[in-house]
């Protein structure tokens, strides 16, 4: 693939003329980044904004140096981009970009832009317009996230039993995303049955998996031992599961799941999927809900607690009445 070529599938470049983006093949530049790289570090001169052409980057900011503690904000995917502040202003950079994975990246030198801009006012607008654009879809998501978080907080104090706290809970996630036609379950861990009951499910869920889920469910028990969420962009053919995992979720082409982990292990997941298109979840859903799961565990915990000691008061007064 040529520069150009990469040029025209990021949606930044999409309104520029061909003249215009042919100028800026020249000056961009193809770079390999191995997982765990660092592709540029907070405190750092900017000087290059970077596209993704493949693979995940984690945007992060330092909290503690001395303990190198630091804060993930953002966790971004093939077709976005970063560092754009280089191209309006000569300051540090502000965070670190880190590949999470092995990565395919365009980086576009500001002085590349300028040279645009002092050529080409107009395609130089079209350009920073197509930036623009996709940072305010970039906001309107991270202010759903945040209502979602906010109200899965205020949730929490309300001390709700174990099938509507996971009903109020899928319904905020599948608030969240910024895509239509999401559907979602949440599975809960029934001691008395001994398997993941399902407690709750949102939109059209493929009826043939609105059922209660083993103990050994393959695909929970891969989580279970990882402690981790999934995300695929292609279900029907990501080969890093096996057909025997992926048989047992027909119905979804993208799909992102998620462990709930109580202090003993897993105490349920939530499930996400879309039937139809692929690459639906991105990394920053996958944090998203990770982070929502981490946070509601607890509360789960105690609802199982309040459903035990409410199970042995009632023996205790059958047994009462018997004699």
């Amino acid at each position: 693939m040529t520069n150009v070529d990469a040029l025209r599938t990021l949606a930044a470049f999409a309104e520029l003329p061909e003249g215009a983006l042919r100028r800026l093949a020249e000056g961009v530049m193809e770079e390999e980044h191995p997982a765990g790289s660092v592709i540029f570090s907070e405190g750092k001169g900017g000087d290059a904004v970077y596209f993704i052409l493949k693979g995940d980057v984690v945007i992060r900011k330092t909290i503690d140096k001395a303990t190198d503690a630091y804060k993930v904000i953002a966790l971004l995917s093939k077709g976005e981009f970063f560092g754009e502040m280089a191209l309006l202003e000569s300051l540090p950079r502000s965070a670190s970009a880190v590949a999470q994975n092995a990565a395919t990246l365009l980086k576009l030198p500001a002085g590349e832009f300028n040279r645009l801009l002092r050529e080409d006012p107009a395609a130089a607008m079209r350009f920073f317009k197509g930036l623009v654009t996709s940072l305010s879809g970039r906001l309107r998501q991270t202010t759903r996230e945040m209502v979602a978080v906010f109200e899965v907080g205020r949730t929490l104090v309300q001390g709700l039993d174990a099938r509507p706290l996971a009903a109020r809970v899928l319904t905020l996630l599948k608030n969240s995303f910024d895509v239509e036609d999401v559907f979602g379950a949440f599975f809960v861990w029934n001691e008395f049955t001994s398997e993941y009951e399902l407690a709750a499910f949102e939109g059209e869920w493929p009826p043939d998996l609105r059922r209660s889920r083993l103990r050994d469910d393959l695909m929970f028990r891969t989580m279970a031992v990882k402690r981790e969420c999934v995300l695929s962009r292609d279900w029907t053919t990501d080969e890093r599961f096996s057909e025997n995992i992926r048989g047992g979720w027909k119905g979804l082409t993208s799909f992102l799941a998620a462990p709930v982990v109580g202090l003993k292990g897993p105490v349920g997941f939530v499930v996400f999927g879309h039937g139809s298109r692929p690459d639906v979840f991105s990394p920053g859903h996958r944090q998203v809900v990770a982070g929502v799961s981490n946070l509601v565990a607890p509360a789960f915990e105690n609802a199982a607690w309040r459903q035990e000691m409410e199970s042995r008061r009632r023996l205790e007064r059958a047994k009462t009445v018997s004699f």
